[in-house]
């Protein structure tokens, strides 16, 4: 029964006065806050529709519990005020525990290696990609039943992981694992490895089928949507942050330096808006302040050269991965840093050259030039790269976070997930991170490979070994066997 129908008389519960039940209403809590971490409130105050009865108004993500007089709305306010101090303690303790645990796995996979990694950052994307996949079936699917809901999910996640996933075995796996075939599963894997884009092609167009075929009369709408929101899922969460991938096999270093000035600069941003926050930033977030923001960019480009200059002494993080084999290929342990890693010599001059050009005076152009400077300071160019990352991780990697903030308004929701005890879920965790990982991607190919790259050639042993077995007929394998004989007899006279 409605316990705020009017004109009505069905037990002492509505013998009170309106203010008193209005009032013991509203004492549970404030439904402003979050509850429980699940959502917002719909409103404050139930609403009364024109027959004389409450209408709803709550969702099924917060209820409250219906009480029948005062007393009993005293008693349930006193058994959920949690004692004084022991609740904040005991919340500080689950997330420095979940906190500390999720750093040593971190630490653990890195000091393990490419592969090992690799592994790492598949498990976060299936759990980013399962919290989000779970909240479009609470929205969505509680009540309507749609078909083959999960199952599309689902599988157009594993032609996202099988299409990119397999692009990274294909060209990080050791050339015996391509070739040899010794039964039919392994050859049936070869065949897909092979044929590669073909099968991922294949894969989603089953997958959009299944989609047309289900479609049902009165929920088109809603599977559309539901279609839509897959889609954006995997290209928002799962394809960038697969560009971590890509980065970890150019060099562990890749993965680690802009990782840490992510973290190192929400932490600082935490501190300078808890210290001198007074500014609000963006609406989105209201705790962020521009004091924050700001301190967080000046303490992330301090940071960032000296975190490269400590990460480059390991040899081990600075080797790219040429194979997925540790036991084949252990060049990965130690080789020869290229360029990026080298000291060089930079000199400024002060003022700038490009400045003392467009003075329009020659005399005032010679006074300048006479009074001027140069300062010489030796740094390698990775330095200089930390620099543009820092900026970035401090100035644009926040707006992911800003972006989450804003999904989570929409559907009412305080976190993604629980996937981290005390922290929510792994999206709320990683929303600057999948965003730092394309641009840290895209800014390797364009200006740290693109300066140092080699002519145009197999120069990859193992490439050249993979095409020498799998494209090579026997008569060309013999000429270049020859070839090579040829090539050791010379340097053995020499």
């Amino acid at each position: 029964m409605a316990a705020g129908a009017r004109g009505t008389s069905m037990g002492p519960s509505t013998s009170q006065p309106r203010r008193s039940r209005r009032r013991s209403n509203t004492s549970g809590g404030n439904e402003d806050d979050f509850g429980g971490g699940n959502g917002y409130a719909r409103s404050k105050s139930p609403r009364r529709s024109g027959h004389g009865h409450a209408t709803r108004a709550t969702t099924s993500i917060m209820r409250k519990p219906h009480t029948s007089n005062n007393n009993n709305n005293n008693n349930n306010v006193e058994k959920v005020t949690p004692a004084a101090g022991g609740g904040k303690w005991s919340s500080f303790r689950v997330r420095l525990v979940s906190g500390l645990c999720l750093m040593a796995t971190f630490i653990s996979a890195i000091c393990s290696g490419h592969l090992h990694v690799w592994i790492m950052i598949l498990a976060i994307q299936t759990i980013m990609v399962h919290e989000l996949f779970t909240l479009a079936y609470q929205i969505r699917n509680e009540k309507r039943n749609l078909p083959w809901f999960r199952t599309q999910q689902w599988w157009f996640f594993l032609c996202a992981v099988f299409y990119v996933h397999g692009r990274f075995l294909i060209h990080g796996a050791h050339p015996s694992i391509m070739t040899k075939a010794t039964g039919p599963t392994q050859s049936f894997v070869q065949w897909c490895l092979n044929h590669h884009t073909f099968v991922s092609y294949a894969m989603y167009i089953a997958g959009f089928v299944l989609f047309v075929v289900t479609l049902k009369k009165r929920f088109y709408l809603e599977q559309f949507v539901h279609f839509a929101w897959i889609h954006m899922t995997l290209l928002v969460v799962f394809a960038q942050s697969s560009f971590f991938v890509s980065n970890v096999f150019n060099g562990l270093i890749w993965f680690v330096l802009p990782s840490w000035l992510v973290i190192w600069n929400d932490v600082m941003a935490y501190l300078f808006g808890k210290a001198f926050g007074r500014t609000q930033l963006i609406k989105l977030s209201p705790k962020k302040t521009l004091e924050g923001f700001i301190g967080a960019l000046f303490m992330t480009l301090l940071i960032a050269p000296v975190s490269a200059d400590f990460l480059m002494k390991f040899r081990w993080m600075t080797c790219p991965a040429k194979s997925l084999s540790y036991f084949r290929d252990t060049s990965w342990l130690d080789c020869d840093n290229d360029e990026t890693f080298q000291p060089m010599d930079v000199t400024l001059d002060m003022p700038p050259r490009w400045v003392l050009s467009t003075v329009p005076f020659p005399w005032v152009r010679d006074t300048l030039d006479k009074l001027g400077f140069d300062v010489t300071f030796t740094t390698s160019p990775l330095h200089l790269h930390s620099l543009v990352l820092a900026l970035f991780a401090a100035l644009i990697a926040p707006f992911g976070g800003f972006f989450a903030s804003g999904l989570k308004r929409a559907f009412r929701i305080k976190d993604f997930g629980a996937s981290i005890p005390g922290h929510g879920g792994l999206t709320d965790r990683f929303d600057c991170q999948v965003v730092m990982a394309m641009f840290t991607y895209i800014y390797y190919q364009s200006f740290v490979e693109a300066d140092f790259a080699l002519p145009a050639g197999p120069y990859d042993v193992s490439g050249v070994w993979d095409a020498v077995n799998t494209r090579f007929t026997n008569a060309e394998r013999l000429a270049l066997y020859d070839h090579l004989g040829t090539l050791l007899n010379k340097s053995v006279v020499v």
